[in-house]
């Protein structure tokens, strides 16, 4: 990120710009909040510690992950097969794109 030293005149001789946006403060919390959110998790039954990552937004202790597993498509199009070069398979394979499987069926033998 390039940042501009404060010394430096803006355009025709006019005074430095300033970013008008304040700077973001970070939250400060109690030891005694602390300690109270830690006893907190620590005796929720199984399956609300999480609820109370969430609520509490600890971004350490928590995934913001929604997606888990990525859908799978069927696609009907044949494939281009293409491996590492330095596996030396790719002489081997058979020429132009081989045709992609459909749903359920079994592979060839």
């Amino acid at each position: 990120m390039f940042m501009e030293p404060e010394s430096q005149e803006g355009p025709a001789g006019s005074p430095p710009s300033r970013d008008p946006a304040p700077r973001p403060s970070r939250r400060v919390f109690s030891t005694a909040y602390k300690l109270r959110i830690v006893a907190e998790y620590e005796n929720a039954p199984h399956g609300e510690k999480g609820a109370i990552l969430r609520r509490e937004a600890a971004p350490g202790l928590t995934s913001g992950r929604t997606r888990i597993k990525a859908k799978f498509t069927a696609r009907p199009e044949p494939l281009a097969l293409f491996f590492p070069p330095k596996w030396g398979i790719n002489d081997r394979l058979p020429a132009g794109p081989v045709p992609a499987a459909a749903p359920g069926d079994a592979p060839a033998e």
